[in-house]
């Protein structure tokens, strides 16, 4: 509860002393209350001003003594108020809101009057909100590094001492300038403040300097009694080890995960005679179906999408069975005109029609005596063929074309699709009985995009091969591993593998970076992403980002047109030229 989190600093407080003596010394009064508005603390000109002790007012609600209506837009949304009037012993008084922030969480709140005869301008009072809340938050950590308090309009009136550090500019830089002035000359990126301007809100964000610092900026906005924004201050924490930290420990990661991957490899090949990299319990299954089944002469119908492997388990199953030392006998049955489909299934006679050689052909079921029979595509076999097949497969029994005698063919029957049957069978384009004949033992394989642990393997796999073919020694990115396996690839393994060849052979460089990947990827990530409803990937940003400023420095040859055009600084547009590999004349 942050409410016990307060009171924890508060004892603390007591037992230290020095920010109690602090508080007490001061000339106005200071009541500071947790986020159920209940009194916590009171020094000793508010008892004064209340008339009340210490002991009479704490764990009292807020609302009993001072009747603001908009002490919740305090500490729900961390909104800070200044000269509220309320009325005190038939008096009227002013109170400063401001809220006790720990940690992004708002824990309370802290309430401090000004004489009515006496009442200082906005900054001073600010000024002394956010002072003692600092005094208060430094008892439970770090205080921070930096803080600018501004007016309305963005212009800076204060800032503390560690300024020259984090954003290496003078004193002289800062005071009187405004915050959309030092943004535009490359000062800091982006500017919290003039967030804070547009949206009357508390913000938080990440915001690089131009001395290359990382930090984290908290801008709150202070409200007049009516409601009016009369100042900003800004708050931020320098997180640039933590973010180099952070950078090494992915990079650390990236390198141990390609290690785990390429042993896995290892012992894939080591452990098993399986022909298909895989990773994924899914995967795993199939390849202990195929594996069983290799022992029978059951018939198996292999489903999937294009490119996901189904020929390459036919074949595994055929090597696993007791017929592996026959022929593997493939037909492809889309591919072979409809024509010429029943003499290549059955062979033909010599002089069995027109066009026949003079000696005839044996067909494909000849070959596949004793062996495997793999008929792939079988959804686009024409329904006059399908007949002819039901008999073959039922009676092991066929005629050649122009034939009169009866040939026997032993052959173990595996077929493939990537259509589903069962709806061409309710839709009249299959037949319902020869479906049922090759759906004995059915094995789905799942497309790549529902296999993440697959395509990485994959990746490695063929990245591996295709090193070793070429004779180079190119490394992948951890940007780029994350953004082939988060591709859909409609053409699933196939499509990978050539993909992959097209990146080495059309890439130059020894690491592959986001830059060098076919565009098709970059569209994907942000088509992906608006469909989620969410912020493109950080690669697809920077890749716009990119592109937009090489084309623009291509055709304007000078950093200061580019930046006006695009709006931001030319010390911004510099850093990233030569962020971007493009250090040569840069004017």
């Amino acid at each position: 509860m942050l409410s016990e989190e307060l009171n924890d600093i508060m004892e603390e407080i007591f037992r230290e002393g020095s920010i109690l003596s602090f508080l007490n010394s001061l000339n106005k009064g200071i009541i500071i209350i947790d986020n159920r508005k209940i009194i916590v603390y009171t020094n000793k000109i508010a008892q004064k001003n209340l008339k009340k002790s210490f002991s009479s007012l704490q764990g009292k609600k807020i609302e009993k003594l001072i009747p603001f209506r908009r002490i919740e837009d305090v500490l729900t949304d961390g909104l800070s108020f200044y000269s509220v009037t309320v009325p005190l012993e038939e008096e009227i008084s002013y109170v400063n809101i401001s809220p006790i922030e720990i940690n992004k969480n708002i824990i309370g709140a802290l309430i401090a009057f000004e004489p009515p005869d006496c009442i200082e301008n906005s900054l001073d009072t600010i000024k002394l909100c956010n002072s003692i809340s600092r005094e208060l938050e430094a008892v439970f950590n770090s205080a921070y590094d930096e803080m600018i308090v501004t007016d309305n309009r963005g212009t800076i009136l204060r800032i503390n001492a560690l300024y020259e550090k984090l954003y290496n500019l003078k004193s002289e830089d800062f005071i009187g300038k405004n915050v959309s002035e030092l943004e535009k000359k490359g000062a800091f990126n982006p500017s919290v403040i003039l967030k804070v301007i547009k949206e009357k809100k508390r913000i938080s964000l990440t915001q690089e300097t131009n001395s290359g610092k990382i930090l984290i900026v908290t801008g709150t906005p202070v409200f007049d009694e009516k409601g009016s924004l009369i100042s900003i201050v800004s708050m931020a924490k320098d997180i640039t080890e933590l973010h180099k930290l952070k950078a090494k420990l992915k990079e650390v990661k990236e390198t141990a995960q390609k290690y785990y991957y390429q042993l896995e490899l290892l012992k894939q090949k080591e452990e098993s005679q399986a022909p298909m990299i895989y990773k994924s319990t899914a995967m795993k299954k199939i390849i202990t179906v195929a594996e069983k089944v290799s022992k029978v002469n059951s018939n198996v119908l292999i489903t999937g999408e294009s490119g996901v492997g189904k020929s390459i388990l036919a074949e595994y199953i055929h090597k696993m069975s007791d017929r592996k030392e026959e022929k593997f006998i493939n037909i492809n049955c889309g591919a072979i005109p409809e024509t010429l489909l029943e003499s290549e299934f059955f062979g033909y006679e010599k002089g069995a029609f027109t066009g026949a050689r003079t000696d005839g052909k044996v067909g494909q079921l000849d070959l596949a005596d004793k062996g495997t029979l793999f008929l792939d595509e079988i959804s686009e076999l024409p329904l006059h063929m399908q007949v002819k097949l039901l008999k073959v497969i039922n009676e092991k029994k066929y005629m050649r074309v122009g034939g009169t005698k009866l040939l026997k063919s032993d052959f173990r029957l595996i077929a493939a699709t990537n259509k589903n049957l069962g709806r061409m069978v309710k839709e009249g384009r299959f037949r319902e009985d020869l479906f049922y004949r090759l759906n004995v033992i059915p094995i789905d394989i799942p497309p790549l995009r529902e296999r993440k642990q697959d395509t990485i393997m994959l990746i490695s796999h063929f990245w591996e091969k295709l090193n070793k073919k070429f004779g180079t020694n190119r490394k992948i990115s951890g940007e780029v591993y994350d953004i082939l396996t988060d591709y859909h690839w409609p053409g699933n393994v196939r499509e990978l593998q050539n993909c992959i060849e097209r990146i080495m052979v059309t890439v130059d460089t020894d690491m592959v970076k986001v830059k060098d990947l076919p565009v098709f990827f970059i569209e994907q990530s942000i088509q992906e992403a608006e469909k989620k409803g969410i912020l493109p990937l950080k690669e697809a940003i920077e890749e716009t980002e990119r592109r937009l400023i090489l084309k623009a420095y291509k055709k304007l040859k000078n950093t200061y047109k580019v930046a006006e055009i695009l709006g931001v600084s030319q010390a911004t547009i510099v850093r990233k030229l030569k962020k971007y590999g493009n250090e040569k004349n840069i004017h």
